[in-house]
């Protein structure tokens, strides 16, 4: 569901991922929900690992991930030793690598994905909030891992993005949330 009752720029919008359509990964090993695309280029995506498998090639793109539902993840990025992507680890990697990945146990392994052009200086962070935190201007959404986020009359809780609009920076309010906040400077949301 996506709710923006005013449908200006400036306010922000909360989309259940769980309402997002599935799309084929380009390689047609796997699935993502495209969430959110920017204006200077940006792509962020819900993909769902469900077995192992090999991550589509973006030459020209940066990649950030994180596991945001389900067991850890193990990726192998290009010659690096392997990684397990759980908790607050967020990997960072060139889209152009070969990347395999494979949940640790059975189950559905959710990853957060943010792709930039190369070079743009963007980035996920995962955070905790609870109670009043400012966001600075280059944070372009929140995707709400539990608890609840509230800023103007929007809401959002586990599983949801909240697109923040545009603004200078932003108090949001957190009540035992924790999230990503996804950060891409001079960018806004182009397709919501």
């Amino acid at each position: 569901m996506l709710t923006n009752r005013t449908n200006d720029p400036a306010t922000p919008t909360v989309i259940d991922a769980g309402d997002v359509e599935r799309l084929p990964w380009r390689n047609g090993l796997g699935s993502t929900r495209e969430l959110a695309t920017g204006n200077t280029g940006w792509r962020l995506s819900l993909a769902d690992i469900t077995t192992a498998c090999a991550f589509s090639r973006f030459p020209g793109l940066w990649r950030w991930s994180t596991a945001v539902a389900g067991p850890p993840v193990e990726m192998v990025i290009g010659d690096r030793d392997a990684i397990t992507v759980a908790g607050d680890v967020v990997v960072d990697y060139d889209g152009e690598a070969p990347v395999t990945a494979r949940p640790a146990s059975g189950g559905v392994t959710h990853l957060l994905n943010l792709m930039t052009t190369m070079g743009t200086p963007a980035r996920l962070t995962r955070a905790r909030m609870d109670g009043p935190a400012r966001v600075t201007a280059a944070a372009v959404a929140v995707f709400v891992l539990d608890g609840t986020l509230l800023v103007a009359d929007q809401r959002a809780t586990a599983g949801q993005l909240m697109l923040l609009g545009d603004h200078d920076g932003l108090t949001l309010t957190g009540h035992d949330a924790r999230c990503v906040i996804v950060e891409v400077p001079g960018s806004r949301v182009s397709r919501r």
